[in-house]
């Protein structure tokens, strides 16, 4: 179970690095329209925190579970699934339905929240 999480917080780092990376520097025209009665007047700040703090997490989480320290490294995961899921849910909400891949990065959220419980901490 290990290892699933380890592989399911890497796809999904990379995943927000290059979403977020797109967003924050690339994200022009139609997609503009998808944030109307958002707080946000471009993609910058949400493609920005995609990339770094969503990205970041996921990626340091699977850093620390390929490490000793178990009990933390699963916290992490488990923190760093929920901040990915707030975010698409978020942009979910915003944006509204556009494709079958939204729904699928929503279940891969809600597996990168609970998986981490699954993984056996010795003790």
């Amino acid at each position: 179970m290990r290892t699933a999480v380890i592989v399911l917080d890497i796809v999904l780092g990379l995943a927000s690095l290059v979403g977020g990376a797109y967003l924050a520097v690339a994200a022009r025209g139609p997609r503009l329209a998808w944030l109307r009665g958002s707080a946000f007047k471009s993609l910058f700040w949400p493609g920005l925190f995609l990339l770094v703090v969503c990205g970041g997490s996921l990626l340091a989480a699977a850093v620390l579970l390929m490490g000793e320290g178990l009990h933390t490294a699963r916290l992490v995961s488990v923190e760093a699934g929920m901040v990915f899921l707030g975010w698409n849910g978020v942009m979910f909400s915003t944006a509204g339905y556009r494709r079958w891949a939204q729904v699928l990065v929503i279940v891969l959220g809600l597996a990168a929240v609970i998986l981490p419980f699954a993984i056996r901490v010795p003790g």
